[in-house]
């Protein structure tokens, strides 16, 4: 993880929310709980550079990183992230 923000504050225009902003390898996830359902969602984006590539393989290469990098955040932290503790 290169950054984090924890949204219980405020910030980047949002008014606080029980939201954490992860940053790392030129990915973004962001983790909040479901306002309806007792669970803890994750929205992941990643940025690739297409030059002269086929942009299908290139997001499919975006795919692979996302899914890689989505599931070791959750096997590694999401079972300690408390949201609405800020962050550790």
């Amino acid at each position: 993880v290169t950054a984090a923000f924890d949204f219980a504050g405020g910030g980047f225009g949002y008014a606080p929310t029980e939201m954490i902003q992860y940053e790392l390898n030129r990915t973004r996830l962001l983790v909040r709980p479901s306002g309806t359902e007792p669970k803890i969602k994750v929205y992941a984006e990643t940025h690739a550079e297409v030059g002269g590539e086929d942009l299908e393989k290139v997001r499919s290469l975006c795919r692979v990183k996302v899914d890689d990098i989505v599931d070791e955040f959750v096997d590694v932290h999401l079972a300690t992230l408390k949201l609405g503790e800020g962050l550790a």
